[in-house]
């Protein structure tokens, strides 16, 4: 019988009645893995439940959530705006998460927090299973485990790593701003299906079966296409499945074999294709908008410079996460006079000369590491925008990298003086309670980092206590007062906005507003126009300036700027607000079939607007039109109107 299991390659320790007695068998350690996987996650989850406690910030928030018609009904013209939306970047499945979202929740700040917490813990949980998995097939010439007391000292070092690596990437404060700033839903939602391709490829290429690896390659490229779908950054994952060829998987080497080379960018070309085309949609949207800085104001050399830089800021917020801002201040330029610049830049020099010596020495997975962060920052460093290169949220999957690197440093510790017996017990309690110390301060770091974001006036008061003020900042902040009705507050932030560039038009268009909610019309009146003089074409300041008239009593005033604003490109949800303002308008000028026509041409714009049905119900009853202006009335009902409710409720009216 022992000769017979030589032959078969059955090894002590694997999955013969012996090893699954002691606990080493394949199917034991699968356990082991999900259930620390399990519990990174839970780990990760509680962390970051206190954030549900938090509040939406005017970052983003207002335009992609709260003031976002779009997202408020799930529906084939929803899917249509879903997929064809060019705003920011092309995100379909971002914006139907926001929808999902709001139909669950509605505009309760905790459903759409916890939404991304549990994506987050999700991540964490993938996190371990994609490290296990990766050291499993980095194993020397792997075709089968080690066996005996190998297999077991590899199995408690993959397990070590993947929950240090899961534990490390999960509640590290850098994550903050991914997951509690709502806005930021893509970062968590990209990973997750980024996650699951690499985990999906990993069982691709370890399978021979043909049929089973032909499942698992459309799945990771279904996986792929999510992510894209969900953020633009997930374009890097062909280039690091790749890398996964090189090392750990060894499908390819770096010397040219034009055969294995050529096998392996046919397999990829689906991917490299799909990459290429959301690159030059989402190229486009950050033209279109402007975002991007031009390259005749950044040279080629500054950018790269600019990038190495990047690199290193990012390492150094992973070791020494403090102070961590949404905002860090830097200069279109690196400077060479600078010890704290030269640093970064020895820093990433040392690093690379580091990686590559080690990968020569037959180390290979440091230099791996190395490209994979750089590979996972390459659309931040390629495509700059305004925004600038350093962003807390840009750090989310890049970190996966040094934070493997740190978990097998862990588990070597672990192996080599925690679990020998004749190590002193001080050593020997150190190596546990070193990495027990280092999360519980992590996680304290966490938490704090996450009151931050409590609510737009907590956000925007920290920010500006450590970011320099400008024109940004200081709406922003007036924004979060006028929100939370301190409007003297809000024009005193503006005032400020405006010494600083008094040729910004935005500064005044809210000033105007924050004056007409003080009853301050005239004043109103005056930044409107003044916002004109800056920015003629804008829609929004005549739409603004009219309601300053209809404060007035000023009703002709009034419609000449909605006529005005109507010749002006507006964004269709502001031109179906507009129609209804200029219907309810036409009512106060008892221009009844105006009126009707205006609602009518907002309700098809919007067939969920409540004060379209209402305006035009009213437009209706005044024409005398009571079957018509019954009809919009329930309508408006049905949609949720509460007044309406009542009123026809109070006439024994069904709706």
């Amino acid at each position: 019988m022992g000769k017979k299991i030589r032959k078969q390659g059955i090894q002590p320790g694997a999955d013969t009645a012996e090893g699954k007695r002691n606990g080493r068998g394949p199917r034991q350690f699968s356990i082991k893995m999900w259930g620390a996987a399990l519990v990174v996650g839970l780990i990760t989850f509680a962390v970051f439940l206190p954030s549900l406690n938090n509040g939406f910030v005017n970052w983003d928030d207002d335009m992609f959530i709260y003031n976002n018609a779009e997202i408020t009904s799930v529906s084939f013209d929803f899917f249509k705006w879903a997929f064809t939306n060019r705003d920011y970047q092309w995100t379909p499945l971002r914006w139907i998460s926001h929808a999902v979202d709001y139909a669950m929740w509605g505009l309760k700040p905790a459903g759409h927090h916890l939404t991304a917490v549990v994506l987050h813990g999700l991540n964490a949980f993938l996190v371990v299973i994609l490290v296990v998995k990766l050291l499993e097939a980095g194993k020397p010439k792997m075709r089968s485990l080690p066996a005996g007391e190998e297999e077991r000292k590899f199995r408690r070092r993959a397990l070590v790593a993947g929950a240090v690596t899961g534990l490390l990437f999960g509640i590290h404060p850098l994550r903050v701003e991914s997951v509690v700033w709502v806005s930021s839903r893509k970062d968590v939602l990209y990973a997750f299906f980024f996650l699951l391709s690499l985990i999906s490829y990993l069982r691709y290429c370890a399978l021979a079966d043909k049929k089973g690896r032909a499942v698992f390659y459309i799945l990771t490229l279904v996986f792929f296409i999510m992510s894209v779908m969900s953020k633009a950054a997930a374009v890097a994952l062909p280039l690091v499945l790749v890398l996964l060829d090189i090392y750990p998987l060894g499908r390819i080497d770096v010397r040219p074999d034009w055969s294995a080379w050529r096998r392996v960018f046919m397999e990829k070309l689906p991917f490299f294709a799909v990459s290429g085309a959301v690159t030059l949609i989402n190229i486009g949207v950050h033209e279109e908008l402007g975002a991007i800085v031009p390259l005749e104001k950044v040279s080629f050399a500054d950018r790269i410079l600019l990038a190495l830089k990047a690199l290193g800021l990012y390492f150094t917020k992973m070791v020494w996460p403090s102070p961590l801002t949404p905002f860090y201040r830097e200069s279109d330029r690196v400077s060479l006079s600078s010890l704290g610049d030269i640093g970064l830049l020895l820093l990433v020099a040392g690093v690379t000369a580091l990686c590559i010596f080690l990968w020569r020495r037959g180390k290979r997975v440091w230099l791996t590491v190395f490209g994979y962060y750089v590979i996972m920052l390459l659309p931040v460093l390629v495509v700059r925008t305004w925004e600038g290169f350093v962003h807390d949220r840009y750090s989310y999957m890049l970190s996966v990298g040094p934070f493997l690197l740190a978990g097998l440093g862990t588990a070597l510790l672990v192996e080599k003086i925690g679990g020998r017996r004749s190590s002193p017990n001080i050593v020997r309690v150190a190596v546990f309670l070193v990495p027990l110390l280092v999360f519980s301060l992590l996680g304290a770091l966490t938490l704090r980092q996450t009151k931050l974001w409590k609510d737009s006036l907590t956000f925007w008061t920290t920010v500006a206590a450590g970011y320099p003020m400008t024109v940004m900042t200081g709406m922003n902040r007036a924004e979060a007062y006028a929100l939370s009705g301190k409007h003297q507050y809000a024009i005193n932030e503006l005032n400020r906005a405006i010494e600083i560039d008094p040729t910004y038009w935005g500064s005044y268009n809210n000033r105007g507003l924050s004056y007409i909610e003080m009853g301050e019309y005239h004043s109103a009146i005056r930044d409107f126009t003044k916002t004109i003089e800056l920015e003629p074409m804008l829609a929004e300041a005549y739409g603004n300036r009219a309601l300053a008239y209809i404060k007035l009593g000023d009703y002709q005033a009034a419609l000449q700027d909605m006529d005005r604003a109507m010749e002006r490109k507006m964004k269709p949800v502001r031109r179906t607000k507009l129609y209804v303002n200029r219907c309810e308008l036409h009512i106060q000028l008892k221009h009844y079939e105006e009126a009707v026509l205006d609602c009518t041409k907002g309700i098809e714009m919007q067939p969920n607007n409540v004060r379209a049905y209402k305006g035009r119900g009213v437009a209706y009853s005044f024409s005398g039109k009571k079957e018509e202006a019954m009809r919009d009335y329930r309508m408006a009902a049905r949609l949720g109107d509460v007044k309406m409710q009542e009123f026809l409720k109070a006439k024994g009216i069904g709706w």
